[in-house]
């Protein structure tokens, strides 16, 4: 029940959608366009992020610490 009550439809683009079956798309969109991914992080937290939990979410499965 706890799951079901957690269920949200989220586009393709979705973070969490991009990072287990596209990570080479999100690979891109962080460098084309980074402000998307920030924003949809955004949005799956409240409709707010600080950058320690937007780096935890990134570093290292996302980007590389060199790259943050």
């Amino acid at each position: 029940m706890f799951l079901a009550d957690r269920f949200a439809v989220v586009g393709e683009a979705n973070f969490r959608v991009l990072t287990q079956f596209f990570p080479d798309q999100l690979e891109k969109t962080l460098a084309k366009d980074p402000a998307s991914i920030v924003v949809d992080l955004c949005k799956e937290n409240g409709n707010r992020i600080d950058s320690d939990q937007l780096q935890g979410l990134l570093v290292p499965d996302a980007m590389d610490e060199t790259e943050w």
